[in-house]
């Protein structure tokens, strides 16, 4: 492992923990619990409502390249008069 990417991953732990104490002279560790619950809850909430909503639009995609797809085709067939 390089020395510059222990250097990052130091300074992102150090951040981590600059964070959590600036949280803890905030809140009481109960309430950190708390919000840290209602955060994961939200995520897992939405993160169901986003794949709902990608794989919706994937299906529009394909929908739509299918379409695109069969008029290049018909074009095709039009063109060379092998219909």
């Amino acid at each position: 492992m390089s020395v510059k990417y222990q250097t990052l991953i130091l300074q992102v732990v150090i951040l981590n923990y600059m964070n959590l104490f600036l949280c803890l002279k905030k809140y009481k560790a109960d309430e950190i619990r708390a919000m840290n619950q209602k955060v994961k809850s939200d995520y897992n909430t939405n993160s169901k409502i986003l794949d709902g909503q990608i794989k919706e639009k994937e299906r529009d995609i394909q929908i739509k390249s299918d379409i695109d797809t069969a008029e290049l085709v018909l074009q095709k067939k039009c063109i060379t008069g092998t219909a």
